[in-house]
């Protein structure tokens, strides 16, 4: 009795487990349907999750003295202008993976990225 308990609770911790690190794996096709999606629980998911890369950022702006990111591949930076806000900011975003289907296979926080660094660059 005690080892089907045991080997239940296991399989319901695995199940839930796998479930939860699934789901930190975002797409860029997920992330875009909250963005477009008419229920606002989806466009705050959306906010908030471009709102936590770019709170991010300027963890590392602080840290690093100027530049926003640096992709550690490619050696891109972007920087935030001043006059920009987070609203404007996921618009830029769903724009440019509207304009680049390719964007369709890459992560969400990849996709954040790579449109902040084409239409963000930094004044060097």
């Amino acid at each position: 009795m005690n080892n089907v308990l045991l080997a239940s609770l296991f399989l319901i911790f695995g199940l839930s487990w796998s479930q939860t690190s699934h789901s930190m794996d975002l797409s860029s096709s997920q992330l875009m349907a909250s963005c477009s999606s008419a229920q606002s629980e989806e466009q705050a998911f959306c906010i908030g999750y471009i709102g936590g890369v770019l709170a991010g950022s300027k963890t590392t702006q602080k840290i690093s003295g100027g530049t926003v990111f640096k992709h550690s591949a490619s050696g891109v930076s972007w920087c935030k202008p001043e006059k920009q806000n987070l609203i404007e900011a996921t618009n830029i975003i769903v724009k440019f993976f509207h304009g680049n289907k390719s964007n369709d296979k890459t992560n969400a926080l990849m996709l954040v990225i790579g449109a902040l660094e084409i239409e963000w660059p930094c004044d060097n």
